[in-house]
């Protein structure tokens, strides 16, 4: 029987900037990274050059366009000297009118479209902003792309967290591994940093779930 082919991912949400440590909503809004996102990229940079064991080292960093993206992948991939490249399909989601605003603005101001937007946020789209389904068929199908063109190479990943977030719900149901834990906001409390994750993925589980996605739409 022939040897399945498979894909390493290593996912990374991208390191943060000053409005996700307040915890305002940055959708599509072109922000630089903090200090503090800065400080964290050089660490991740160096933990994946020297410690293999962990996390592979990179030889190819893909990012969303953003400068904040940009630069977190740039960061991380100089100990590696890891090539890097922008995908425009990674971009972040138009969040339309709530870009700005802090969550707790948000949950004042609309309190039930917070509230669903928590529970359901596929249920809601941000009033002049993207529809999450579509922000989530975009970026997998760039993904499905990569694996396609980079099937040896160690690919990482950097998105901003709604884009993170979509992808790495999906990358844990292909692996069965949805009880490893909650899913994670899709942005950012204050207090937290950044999350790296480790994907081995069949490329063909990924064309097959995106193709019923195409067939349904």
């Amino acid at each position: 029987m022939a040897k399945t082919s498979t894909f390493r991912l290593l996912l990374i949400r991208c390191a943060q900037t000053e409005w996700d440590a307040v915890g305002r909503l940055q959708g599509s809004a072109d922000l630089p990274l903090s200090e503090q996102g800065r400080a964290w990229a050089s660490g991740l940079g160096e933990r994946l050059a020297s410690d293999e064991d962990a996390l592979p080292k990179p030889g190819l960093v893909l990012h969303a366009p953003d400068e904040a993206s940009a630069e977190t992948a740039s960061i991380l991939a100089g100990p590696s000297k890891a090539r890097t490249k922008a995908i425009p399909e990674f971009s972040a989601m138009s969040l339309g009118l709530w870009e700005g605003l802090r969550r707790e603005e948000l949950a004042e101001r609309h309190p039930k479209n917070f509230g669903q937007w928590q529970s359901d946020p596929g249920s809601i789209n941000p009033p002049e902003g993207d529809a999450l389904a579509s922000v989530q068929t975009r970026v997998l199908f760039a993904i499905a792309r990569a694996a396609e063109k980079h099937p040896k190479k160690r690919v990482a990943v950097v998105l901003r967290p709604i884009e993170y977030e979509l992808v790495r719900r999906v990358m844990m149901s292909l692996t069965g591994a949805e009880a490893s834990g909650p899913s994670e906001p899709f942005w950012p409390k204050p207090d937290e940093g950044s999350s790296v994750e480790l994907f081995t993925i069949n490329p063909g589980d990924l064309q097959g779930l995106l193709g019923q996605t195409k067939a349904s739409a």
